[in-house]
């Protein structure tokens, strides 16, 4: 009997959270299912939305033109096939930017022995700023809130964040908050497209975990999912199309991925942060933190308090400025105007 091949009537869904949270070994953990295709990370369904309003030849052509200025910008250790497009009319004007979309996560090297993907998963941490923006291009949209207790991520992301505002105690704490502000916010008012994920969970309780997943995505767990990680990530990793040196500093970043699951890493920021550095995280992140169960344990007197809300005042709003001019040309503005500026920078 021939085998089904995939088709179009697949549900997006999205990992929202912020990076070094367990996203990439969660990825891959789902990748191992074969009803899924989760691809690394790569940002062009933001990018391009306003692609949205474009059919036919015109959406054909700009969509390739997409792949080309995001691949430059991004770094990214995913190339998309995109020799799928030879088969549309481009003349139809049916096709839409979500379908060719969806074609991107069904041609890609590690969908290409799945014939019966019902789910593409999109990891892009960033994109929990602009779940507002998935809901609007994909309204089916289903989204795995990914968190890990607050002080454990900063410890990690401490050891691997770049640029001076970045460095700052402030901003590991405000990034944080800001992001799952950002996504509770979206929860509340869409309570079924979400479900939450602990990175604890998934490293103490990794099946009941992923068929929490799986029944929330509409689809079998399958048994792959709990070894998947062990070979797939480190494989993607060195066989990306970026300069060594690039290469280099992803695997040691996540090399880690390579072990067998452990919770060692848990409550690993304890004994890592002077008190006052810890008094000013827990400032900052403790009322959304709570909102997933992870609790504070500082107890400031008033002159330590007064001194992390100087810090806080004085670096925040360098934070959202480095935020909003890092992500404005990649987001925000109009396409044709990201176009213009990315072709110049990059000579497309």
């Amino acid at each position: 009997m021939e085998q089904k091949k995939n088709n179009l009537d697949i549900t997006p869904c999205f990992i929202v959270g912020i990076g070094r949270s367990g996203t990439t070994l969660l990825t891959d953990m789902l990748n191992g299912n074969p009803s899924i295709s989760a691809a690394p990370e790569n940002n062009f369904i933001l990018f391009g939305k306003d692609l949205s309003s474009l059919s036919g030849n015109k959406l054909i052509t700009e969509f390739k033109t997409l792949f080309k200025l995001n691949h430059n910008h991004t770094q990214s250790i995913w190339k998309p096939d995109l020799s799928f497009l030879e088969k549309y009319d481009l003349n139809e004007p049916h096709i839409s930017y979500q379908d060719l979309c969806k074609e991107v996560y069904l041609n890609n090297n590690l969908a290409k022995d799945k014939n019966l993907i019902k789910v593409f998963v999109d990891k892009n941490p960033v994109y929990s700023l602009y779940v507002k923006n998935l809901i609007t291009l994909f309204p089916d949209a289903k989204f795995i809130i990914l968190t890990r207790d607050y002080r454990d991520n900063i410890v990690s992301r401490r050891t691997h964040t770049e640029g001076t505002i970045s460095k700052l105690m402030v901003s590991y704490a405000a990034s944080w908050n800001l992001y799952y502000k950002s996504i509770l916010k979206y929860e509340q008012k869409f309570p079924n497209k979400f479900t939450r994920v602990k990175y604890e969970n998934i490293v103490n309780k990794p099946k009941e975990t992923l068929n929490k997943i799986t029944d929330f995505l509409n689809i079998a767990f399958d048994e792959q999912m709990l070894h998947n990680h062990e070979n797939s990530v480190m494989k993607k990793f060195e066989k990306a199309d970026l300069p060594q040196a690039a290469k280099d500093k992803i695997i040691e970043m996540h090399n880690r991925l390579k072990m067998p699951l452990n919770n060692e890493r848990i409550n690993y920021w304890e004994n890592k942060f002077s008190a006052l550095d810890l008094i000013l995280i827990e400032t900052i992140c403790s009322k959304t933190a709570k909102e997933f169960d992870y609790l504070s344990f500082s107890k400031a007197t008033l002159v330590e308090e007064i001194w992390a809300y100087l810090r806080i005042i004085t670096i925040y709003p360098l934070f959202r400025l480095s935020v909003a001019i890092y992500y404005c040309s990649y987001y925000n503005l109009p396409y044709k105007l990201k176009k213009n500026i990315f072709k110049s920078k990059y000579g497309v």
